[in-house]
């Protein structure tokens, strides 16, 4: 537990402190000026995992995923292309029940194929450090001494509402993404990142690697939260925002039924390591 311990205090510590630091000159700060600051918090997990591994715990890096492994090339598909469709499902669903209308005048379909290839496939350096200290450590050891078959599942769970304090509840702490629904807007984040962690878990579990979480993570960024922003921006801060943004309420079914799937039929069972402090 003292490697886990120490993790959280430091990922945390490194990410609310610049911000803390901000609000004291800054108590307005816009969006830019947080997107800056925001920008070195997103490697306060990995400096905690790596501090950890290396001088607390002493345990090093084998168990990570810091190999590619490219035979199962299904795995990073599903992660690249994944975010497209919950997309699409968004869309569909908010025009059809008429929660929102997608502004389809928005110059974005011509730009889809750099967004698929180029944004995403560079993000996911950006988003290595994140699925280094998420599921590379974190999620791994969660539970890790738990026999309960369900353990897997709880691991990837409570790492999601780590995940979500870490940095998106405390976002909206200070800037605030659902103005009208703070309290309703910070739940349903929590409830789409531990989605988000059983996927990302599934696809680090079946390609023994931290690089296909991170092209999932990568793509969920630039693919899934460019277009959602594109297509429904004018609804920023609105009511309608807590559905069609993509980590909003109509992004869970189509992310629950790949989870329910994934859970069902115990693809997130790995052998994790044993006897960790």
């Amino acid at each position: 537990m003292k490697g886990i311990f120490t993790f959280i205090v430091i990922a945390f510590g490194l990410a609310w402190l610049p911000w803390q630091i901000v609000l004291v000159f800054e108590p307005d700060p816009g969006p830019q000026l947080f997107g800056i600051v925001s920008i070195p918090v997103g490697f306060s997990p990995a400096i905690a995992a790596f501090i950890v591994r290396k001088w607390v715990t002493r345990e090093g890096f084998a168990d990570v995923g810091l190999k590619p492994n490219l035979t199962q090339w299904r795995y990073y598909l599903i992660g690249w292309l994944l975010p497209l469709l919950v997309v699409v499902f968004i869309v569909l669903i908010s025009t059809i029940l008429g929660i929102s209308e997608p502004n389809f005048n928005v110059d974005i379909l011509p730009n889809l194929a750099m967004q698929l290839t180029i944004f995403a496939f560079i993000g996911m350096f950006g988003t290595l450090g994140a699925e280094f200290a998420w599921r590379g450590y974190l999620q791994l050891r969660l539970f890790a001494n738990n026999p309960s078959p369900h353990q897997p599942l709880l691991a990837a769970a409570a790492t999601g509402i780590i995940w979500s304090c870490w940095y998106h509840v405390s976002r909206h702490l200070r800037y605030d993404d659902f103005p009208d629904q703070p309290i309703l807007g910070m739940l349903v984040v929590t409830i789409t990142l531990i989605l988000h962690s059983i996927i990302f878990g599934w696809l680090r579990v079946k390609t023994g690697s931290i690089w296909a979480p991170s092209l999932a993570h990568a793509a969920t960024n630039t693919v899934g939260g460019t277009y959602i922003y594109a297509l429904f921006g004018g609804l920023w801060g609105e009511p309608n925002w807590i559905f069609v943004s993509f980590v909003g309420i109509l992004a869970w079914l189509p992310l629950g039924i790949l989870c329910g799937w994934i859970a069902m039929t115990g693809q997130l069972k790995e052998e994790g390591p044993e006897g960790h402090t």
